[in-house]
C-alpha cells in the first residue's frame, strides 16, 4: 500500500521536482508513511435520505427564486454534481477533508488553475451553507477552507495602434451592410463598457437621441443608462440607415433577411475572427470593456463614475478593470512629487 501511494505522488509531482532529487524525495515519503496504519477510503456510493434529496432539489428552486440566470444555475449544478460523483457520499455525511481531497484531486491530477479550483470552492461553499441554515445538513463542511491564493496575470487594455488595426478590419468586409454594423459594434463596446450580453439585448426603441444614452440590462437584471461618444452614435446611425426598415426591434441584428437579433457566440466570433485578420492578438468583447474603463481612467474619470459605468457592484471588481502601466505612475509622480 505505502509503495502504491509513493509511486502515485511521484508521478504527479514530475515537473515539480528536479530529476536529480526525485529518488531522496520518494524515500522521504516511504519513511514519513511507514510509521501509519493506511488503508483506501471506501468510496462506494451511499443512498441519498429523501430529506437530502429534496435539500438539493430546492437549492436550485431557491437560487431561481433569487434571481440567478440559467448560465449560473447550470454551473452551479455542474460543479455540485462533479463534486458528488467524485466523493460518492451523501451530501449530509461530508466532511471538510473530502472537500480538501476533492480540490487537492482537481489542482494535481485534473491541472485545473487556481482560479477554477477557487471557483469550485465557492460554489461548494454556498451550496452547503444553503442546506446548512436550511437543515438539510449539520454543517457547512466548506467553511473551514480558505480561498484558494490565484496568481494575478495581468490583463491588458487595446493600444490605441490596435483599435485602429481593428476599425480598418471592418471597413474591409465584404458588404456595406456588414461595415457599418462591424464599426457600430466597435464603437458601441469602447463608447459604453458594456458587457456583449448587454449589447445584443439593446433595442431600437430604447435609444435617447436627444442624450445619446441608453438602458441595457446586467447582470442579476439590474438595469442601467450607458452613454455613447460623438463617434459611436454617429456608427450607430450610418448602421441603421444602411440596414433600412425590418421587423427587429434590436438595435444589431443578422444580415440576413430574416435579421434575427445577435448572440453572444456570433459577436465573440466576430471579435476574435476580426483580431486573427489584423493581427491583433487576444481580441474578444471583454476586452473592450477594459479599454473603455481604462481610457476613461486616463482621461480624468472618477473611479466611482467608472463602476456606475460599468455596472459594478463593488469598487474593488472596477480596479481589476484598469490597465495601467508605468508610464502612467512615472507622469502622475512627476505631477504630484
Amino acid at each position: 500500500m505505502i509503495g502504491e501511494i509513493t509511486n502515485e505522488i511521484v508521478s504527479q509531482c514530475d515537473g515539480i521536482v528536479d530529476a536529480e532529487n526525485l529518488q531522496a524525495f520518494q524515500q522521504i515519503i516511504s519513511s514519513v508513511l511507514g510509521k501509519y496504519n493506511i488503508s483506501e477510503k471506501n468510496y462506494e456510493i451511499v443512498p441519498w435520505s429523501e430529506q437530502v434529496q429534496k435539500g438539493y432539489q430546492m437549492f436550485f428552486v431557491a437560487k431561481k427564486v433569487e434571481g440567478l440566470s440559467d448560465k449560473s444555475l447550470q454551473y452551479y449544478k455542474y460543479g455540485i454534481d462533479r463534486f458528488h460523483d467524485f466523493i460518492k457520499k451523501p451530501f449530509d455525511q461530508v466532511e471538510t477533508d473530502d472537500i480538501r481531497y476533492y480540490l487537492a484531486y482537481r489542482q494535481t491530477t485534473d491541472r485545473c488553475s487556481e482560479t477554477t479550483a477557487d471557483n469550485e470552492r465557492r460554489v461548494l461553499n454556498t451550496f452547503f451553507s444553503w442546506m446548512n441554515s436550511e437543515g438539510y445538513c449539520p454543517k457547512n463542511p466548506v467553511y473551514p477552507i480558505k480561498a484558494i491564493k490565484k496568481r494575478k496575470k495581468v490583463h491588458h487594455a487595446f493600444t490605441d495602434v490596435e483599435l485602429e488595426k481593428l476599425r480598418d478590419g471592418c471597413k474591409k468586409l465584404d458588404s456595406r451592410l456588414s461595415q457599418t454594423r462591424a464599426l457600430a459594434i466597435l464603437e458601441t463596446l469602447l463608447s459604453t463598457g458594456c458587457r456583449v450580453g448587454e449589447l445584443i439585448g439593446m433595442k431600437i426603441d430604447d435609444l435617447s437621441v436627444n442624450h445619446r444614452s441608453m438602458v441595457v440590462f446586467g447582470k442579476g437584471k439590474k438595469e442601467r443608462r450607458v452613454y455613447f461618444n460623438e463617434k459611436a452614435f454617429m456608427r450607430i446611425c450610418e448602421y441603421l440607415e444602411e440596414r433600412g426598415e425590418d421587423d427587429s426591434e434590436y438595435l444589431f441584428v443578422t444580415n440576413d433577411k430574416h435579421r434575427n437579433q445577435l448572440q453572444v457566440g456570433g459577436v465573440e466570433s466576430f471579435i476574435r475572427e476580426l483580431g486573427e485578420k489584423t493581427g491583433v492578438r487576444k481580441a474578444h468583447p471583454h476586452k473592450f470593456r477594459r479599454t473603455a474603463a481604462t481610457t476613461a481612467l486616463k482621461r480624468g474619470m472618477p473611479i466611482t463614475d467608472i463602476q456606475r459605468m460599468l455596472g459594478h457592484a463593488s469598487i474593488e471588481t472596477t480596479k481589476i478593470y484598469l490597465d495601467l502601466d508605468d508610464s502612467d505612475l512615472e507622469y502622475q509622480h512627476r505631477k504630484y512629487l
